[in-house]
């Protein structure tokens, strides 16, 4: 049996199911898995009976990431491309911070592996451990040789931290991407020692699925924006003003940080939903419209292809 160490400096956000999925299927298999990361990673994880070692709580990436975004546009007036090397800046040295504990904390559970995500990229490659490493990348290729140019899919203010994870993937013993060629538009040329495999668990809580799905009636098309709030709105409101005409039942999936925002925005729309089993919903509809999440869009070709419809997914995942 060995041990296994999964550094989860992303926090809970969308880095760290497919993380979650990998550590299950390491601990089903007899491996002793650890966590290290914030504490929502901690609230996460423990009810699972994974142990967690808590990084210091002024390392949280969620407050020091605003606080990044916040400074650079202030420094910049707003430019996005002026303030990209300033986020990748403050984040480098954000990485540079958390490598000091995650070094420590290697050092004395001595794992067999380390496993990360692509947030987390820059702090292990500065804690430089001894054992193998691997990332797992939540989303589509980020590497070495993209399929298409790396500006169609990533703003101008990210661009220069996203290329700067890119170059140091290179430096881990295997990335696994959890997507498929299909959502790479066919890219047969991954790097060696990456790999693609897949909606990784994709881990979500055993629940329920809503009564409303089982509601007799017209249709509905389920439009779906991300988790956190982007680009991506003006899309979805360009959808459900195209579907208002429609028979169909129009459902908003609106991410659940900012419900008053969207009800503003869409007052005629009567059904929201927070992002939660947005699988087991869009699986049942009729069509649906996905601007963005691109795990839960691969999810649900899997079990419902036939149904799945997509076009802009790509484009419009900026940060």
């Amino acid at each position: 049996m060995s041990r296994v160490l999964i550094i989860a400096t992303g926090g809970a956000g969308g880095d760290l199911q497919p993380l979650l999925a990998a550590a299950l299927a390491l601990h089903e298999r007899g491996h002793e898995v650890h966590f290290a990361g914030d504490r929502s990673v901690d609230r996460a994880v423990t009810h699972l009976g994974i142990a967690v070692d808590l990084l210091p709580d002024e390392l949280d990436l969620g407050p020091r990431l605003v606080a990044a975004v916040r400074d650079a546009m202030l420094a910049t007036s707003g430019d996005l491309a002026a303030a990209g090397p300033l986020l990748q800046e403050s984040m480098g040295a954000w990485a540079r911070e958390v490598s000091e504990p995650v070094a420590a904390l290697i050092k004395r559970a001595d794992p067999s592996a380390v496993i990360t995500s692509l947030f987390g990229v820059e702090v292990v490659a500065d804690a430089a451990p001894a054992c193998p490493w691997a990332v797992v990348n939540s989303t589509f290729y980020i590497g070495p040789n993209p399929p298409r140019p790396v500006e169609q899919d990533i703003g101008p203010r990210a661009l220069p931290l996203v290329t700067r994870y890119a170059a140091l993937l290179g430096s881990a013993d295997l990335v696994l991407h959890a997507t498929d060629r299909v959502f790479d538009f066919d890219f047969a040329g991954l790097p060696p020692r990456h790999h693609y495999v897949g909606p990784l668990g994709i881990w979500e809580p055993p629940s329920e699925p809503p009564a409303y799905l089982h509601e007799p009636g017209d249709p509905w098309v389920l439009v779906t924006i991300s988790s956190q709030l982007g680009d991506d709105l003006p899309l979805a409101e360009m959808a459900l003003e195209a579907l208002a005409d429609s028979r169909a039942s129009r459902r908003a999936h609106k991410p659940s940080a900012s419900p008053k925002l969207c009800r503003a925005r869409w007052p005629q729309q009567r059904r929201w939903r927070q992002a939660l089993r947005a699988c087991s919903r869009a699986v049942r509809s009729a069509m649906r419209r996905q601007p963005t999440g691109h795990a839960c869009g691969l999810k649900i070709r899997r079990r419902s292809p036939r149904r799945w419809w997509s076009p802009c997914c790509r484009s419009v995942h900026r940060t």
